[in-house]
């Protein structure tokens, strides 16, 4: 099935303040579904934030090897989720062998009406008996930044979750646990373990097949979502609805790391529609394919995998 629609990866800040905040509510807060409804409504009319994500990676390679991971992500977006500026940092861990392989990356995105995406890598590392790339390729790479045209394969590069996502992070889960009352910083919210609802998925991937103007999804395309049976936690604003964390364990994402990947995302959005200006960068060289490939014939394979982010939006592939 095709995309339902494009999200960014992601993700979001920690919201803390040098104020005693005053104390949150005795009670438990008003009806959990009336609150999520105020987070719909208002992740529809989120246009800014800034943004902070980490994440715990797991998984095993086609040998049965641990793979783990960790990535976080750091930055601004604007215009509604179209625009992203990011600093991340991504490493993995293999132990296939003895001395076990490494590789670390960091970089900064700057993604403009979600297709016009440049990258500037800082770093790109890898020890260990296996190496990933080519260490001559990466110093071409290095110290610029580069426009990644739509034909590349960085188009489809998703680095943070946009108000679409969060409005989906609303729309598609059920309460299991009431945690009542909680502060962040100086902001009341109510915090809540939730669910994915199959039934409250399978609305949501109808309406927006319908705004998308493609066909609806199929039952074995909804079932086949790797988000179902994930679990997670959602702090909402008390008083505008604005999601200000999200927690989520999600256990069984396809990726082209190994086996299926386990993931512990965490996500803090600060400064709701605060002033956030994103442009491009003052100067900038054009992305080529043919770049990729060094003296030897090896590639240089793009991380993270952006699956990971698609698992909230696009169900697994149910094609050999």
């Amino acid at each position: 099935m095709k995309k339902l629609f494009s999200v960014s990866v992601l993700s979001v800040l920690l919201l803390s303040g040098c104020i005693a905040p005053d104390q949150p509510p005795e009670d438990m807060g008003p009806p959990p579904e009336e609150v999520l409804r105020s987070a719909v409504t208002a992740s529809q009319l989120l246009e800014s934030a800034s943004i902070r994500a980490e994440a715990q990676l797991r998984s095993v390679d086609f040998s049965g090897e641990a793979i783990t991971g960790n990535l976080t992500m750091e930055g601004e977006m604007a215009d509604s989720g179209n625009a992203l500026a990011l600093d991340v940092d991504v490493q993995f861990t293999s132990a296939a062998s003895e001395d076990g392989s490494a590789l670390q990356a960091d970089f900064q995105v700057i993604v403009l009406d979600q297709d016009e995406v440049y990258l500037w890598l800082e770093s790109l590392t890898s020890d260990g008996p296996f190496q990933f790339f080519d260490p001559q390729l990466v110093q071409n790479f290095v110290g610029t930044w580069w426009y990644m045209p739509p034909e590349s394969e960085a188009e489809n590069a998703r680095i943070a979750p946009d108000p679409r996502l969060l409005h989906a992070q609303a729309s598609i889960v059920s309460v299991t646990e009431n945690h009542g009352a909680d502060v962040i910083g100086t902001t009341h919210v109510y915090r809540y373990g939730v669910s994915i609802d199959p039934d409250k998925l399978s609305q949501y991937l109808m309406q927006m097949s319908e705004q998308n103007g493609q066909p609806p999804p199929t039952e074995e395309e909804i079932a086949a979502f790797p988000v179902l049976g994930s679990t997670g936690e959602l702090w909402i604003d008390a008083q505008t609805g604005y999601i200000h964390r999200l927690k989520w364990r999600l256990p069984n994402i396809p990726s082209v790391l190994g086996q299926s990947l386990t993931m512990d995302l965490s996500v803090d959005i600060s400064d709701h529609n605060g002033q956030h200006t994103i442009t491009p960068p003052p100067a900038y060289e054009t992305f080529s394919p043919t770049r990729m490939f060094g003296t030897t014939g090896t590639t240089l394979e793009a991380f993270p995998d952006d699956r990971i982010v698609d698992s909230f939006t696009q169900p697994a592939s149910t094609t050999p």
